[in-house]
This record gives structure tokens, C-alpha cells and sequence, in this order.
């Protein structure tokens, strides 16, 4: 059978490739032909790849037949003198680039090849075609797939294409997914928003080997949450909070529900003491109230898993949800929300700019100041996993080791 290797550029002509990097992998591979078979319908000599991995030997058909008279013993490659055969040394150079490459991102990942590893890695690279391409196509078609999500799938295939011209399923390791999250936290992409594009790349890799019957030994996106780039979580203090809930009963005094900025700063409150995303806070005229009780399916949920969540309301947060409700929940634009958002954090002198996101975790954050349990605060935060609920908690311990420090200063002096 022919092997399938894509376009990639040739190299020159070397009958052995060798790649020692940390001590590692020891990879060699050579071209040879084997003169000691023939082709029963044409007489032809097949052309072979001896490779030695980590000291087990394999030999790899190429998919080529020519007459011994053709082959260049010395450089161990086709006498180019035709067309097809410059494109037989062109494939059998890209495999040798191949075999180096391979070689390249196992050192990089610290994983020592096996026999078997390998050949997963090379069936893996034949697949064909763009990645980015592939997603964006099957983003489009894909049945089971919420507007609103392959909207973000798209969304995703275009901020890969920003960074990668070509993005092939072997390129797809866990050194460069990391790379990627560097340079989407350089340009200022919220932390929510960077998962989303991990959890859909991921999605997609899956969704290939899956189509194709190939299976790597390695996961990319294995504990890669704890290879992130640090990034601080932006919540308010319980003092921070009390200073915008006084700008907030301030601004009633001057300003109608016809303003935006008013409305804006209502539903920032309503989720500081709910814990609502901006997707599901902007929609609460949908949700049944019932008893002080908010009854609703947050809309960041997996299609066929939707679950119904309830949640008590604090006396602040049914005197903002009957203010909304006065006025029939006026509508804001999330982009405007956010906007507004900035613009409270310098009337209220905090010192620092929040998104709209941060209200969610100033919820989560309280409640765990004020110990409440984690599998109860999972619950009314609506996560899936009680991991998500405990960085939060991390947060609040680095809080306390800071405190302890200002006492260590004070007690030196």
C-alpha cells in the first residue's frame, strides 16, 4: 500500500537520520532496496525503510516498485531522471522528515517511544487534510449541536487560523496547546473564554481519531489545566462589594431603568449575589420564581444533559430581581453590559478593571469565605465538577498566606 504523507518539504539526501535529544529516543532510519524480492506481476524490487527504535527494529514497506538498475546505491535513493522519480524520493525524504519530526515532539513531551507508539504516530500523521479545515466543516454539519455552540466551534476554527496558516492532527501537543493558551492570555482573552477554545480543540482531536479509527497512546490535553499560565481570579472584596451596592442605590436615586448603565450595574448586583453567567442573567424574565426560590437550566449546558437548578435568593437579590421586574427586564446588549461594567469600576475608585465574569466569582468566593460547604457551593455556582468549585477555594488560601505574611512584617518590627 502506498503511504499517504501529505506535503511536506524535502530535505536533502541522507541514507541514515538520527535523533538523540535528552536522552530520550535513539531513532534511526534507512532506505533501502531489497534485491532479494521481486514483484510476482512485474518484476520490480520493493523499496524498504529499516528503522531502529529505542533499540527494536522494524522494517515499513514504502509502496514502491523499481528496477535495480534505477536505485542509487550510494545516496540510497531513486536516479532521478523521470518526473515520478523525483516524486518516489520526494515521499521517501518526507518519511525520513517525518521519522525526525516524531523523534522532535517526543523529546519535547518527554515520552519514550515504543514500537507500537510510533506506528500510531505515523498512521496519525496520514491523516489527511487541514485540522482547522476539518473542524470548521464539521462544525457546519455536525446534528447534535446547539446554534449557539457551533457558533463558538467556528468562532474557534477562526482564532486557530489567526495563529496556525496549517494545522495538521500530529501537530497537536501538549507543548503547543500550551504555547496557544500563552498567547490567547497575552491578548486578553478572559479565562472562561480559553477553556472554551481548549475544550473545543479537544472536541474536534477526539472527534478525528475517532472518525478514522486512529487512537494515540498520548493525550495532549491530559492535566494540561495544570500546565496553564497562572492568572489571578478577579472577584470582589466584601468591602468592594458593599461600595458598588451603595454607587447602585445612588444611581436610583438619579437615574430611570431607561438607562442602560443603571440596568447594567442591576444585573452585575443580581449575579454577585446568584452567581448567574451574563448568557443566563440577561434571561431571568424566562425563569419561574417561585417562594424566593429561582428556578432555571443554565444555558451553558451539553445538549441531551440539560438539568434544572434551583436557588435561593437572598433579600438583596429579590429586591434587584422585583427593581428588574418592574420594568419588565430591559434588555441590554452583553457588549454594552460589559462596557458599563468598566465604568463602575472607575466611578466606584476600585482600582481595577473587571468583566462581567468577575460578579460570578465574587458569589462563589463569598460563599466559601463564609465556609459555606464546596458541594454546596458547587451546586448553586451550577458546576459539573466540584474541581472547578475548589480553585476558588485555592484562591482564598493564598489570600490567608498573604495576611500571615503582613503579620510576620508587623510582628519584626
Amino acid at each position: 500500500m502506498m503511504l499517504i504523507l501529505g506535503n511536506r518539504p524535502e530535505v536533502c539526501p541522507n541514507s541514515v537520520i538520527r535523533k538523540e535529544v535528552d536522552m530520550f529516543n535513539r531513532i534511526r532510519c534507512k532506505i533501502y532496496l531489497r534485491t532479494d524480492s521481486k514483484s510476482r506481476t512485474t518484476g520490480l524490487q520493493p523499496i524498504y525503510f529499516n528503522l531502529s527504535i529505542n533499540g527494536e527494529r522494524i522494517k515499513k514497506h514504502s509502496g514502491f516498485f523499481i528496477d535495480e538498475k534505477d536505485w542509487d546505491e550510494k545516496i540510497k535513493l531513486v536516479k532521478s531522471t523521470s518526473q515520478s522519480q523525483h516524486e518516489i524520493n520526494s515521499t521517501l525524504n518526507n518519511f525520513k522528515s517525518l521519522v525526525d519530526k516524531i523523534a522532535s515532539d517526543a523529546n519535547l513531551e518527554k515520552i519514550k517511544l515504543s514500537v507500537s507508539l510510533f506506528n500510531k504516530r505515523i498512521e496519525i500523521q496520514n491523516i489527511s487534510g487541514d485540522f482547522i479545515d476539518y473542524m470548521e466543516q464539521q462544525a457546519k454539519t455536525r446534528i447534535k449541536l446547539k446554534p449557539s455552540s457551533r457558533t463558538v466551534h467556528l468562532n474557534t476554527a477562526k482564532i486557530l487560523r489567526k495563529y496556525f496558516k496549517k494545522l495538521e492532527v500530529a501537530d497537536i501537543t501538549q507543548p503547543m496547546m500550551i504555547q496557544l493558551i500563552e498567547k490567547l492570555y497575552r491578548k486578553k482573552y478572559s479565562e472562561n473564554y480559553i477553556h472554551s477554545i481548549v475544550k473545543n480543540v479537544r472536541t474536534y482531536w477526539k472527534l478525528i481519531q475517532k472518525q478514522t479509527g486512529v487512537k494515540l497512546n498520548t493525550n495532549p490535553f491530559e492535566d494540561l489545566g495544570t500546565n496553564w499560565v497562572e492568572r489571578k481570579i478577579e472577584f470582589l472584596s466584601i468591602r468592594e462589594l458593599q461600595l458598588v451596592i451603595d454607587h447602585f442605590m445612588e444611581s436610583l436615586e438619579n437615574y430611570n431603568y431607561h438607562n442602560s448603565y443603571l440596568v447594567a450595574l442591576n444585573y452585575y448586583l443580581f449575579s454577585c449575589h446568584t452567581g448567574l453567567r451574563i448568557s443566563d442573567v440577561t434571561r431571568i424574565g424566562t425563569f419561574n420564581m417561585q417562594n424566593n426560590v429561582l428556578n432555571f437550566k443554565p444555558k451553558k449546558q451539553q445538549l441531551g444533559k440539560e438539568k434544572e437548578f434551583s436557588i435561593p435568593l437572598s433579600e438583596g437579590a429579590v429586591f434587584l430581581y422585583q427593581k428588574l421586574k418592574e420594568f419588565n427586564f430591559p434588555y441590554v446588549a452583553q457588549p454594552t453590559i460589559r462596557k458599563h461594567i468598566k465604568q463602575m469600576c472607575v466611578k466606584c475608585k476600585l482600582g481595577k478593571e473587571l468583566k462581567f465574569h468577575s460578579s460570578r466569582h465574587t458569589f462563589i468566593t463569598t460563599l466559601l469565605k463564609l465556609n459555606t460547604s464546596p458541594l454546596i457551593t458547587k451546586e448553586l455556582a451550577t458546576h459539573a465538577d466540584i474541581k472547578t468549585t475548589m480553585k476558588y477555594a485555592h484562591v482564598l488560601l493564598e489570600d490567608k498566606t498573604e495576611a500571615i505574611k503582613v503579620m510576620d512584617r508587623l510582628n519584626s518590627i
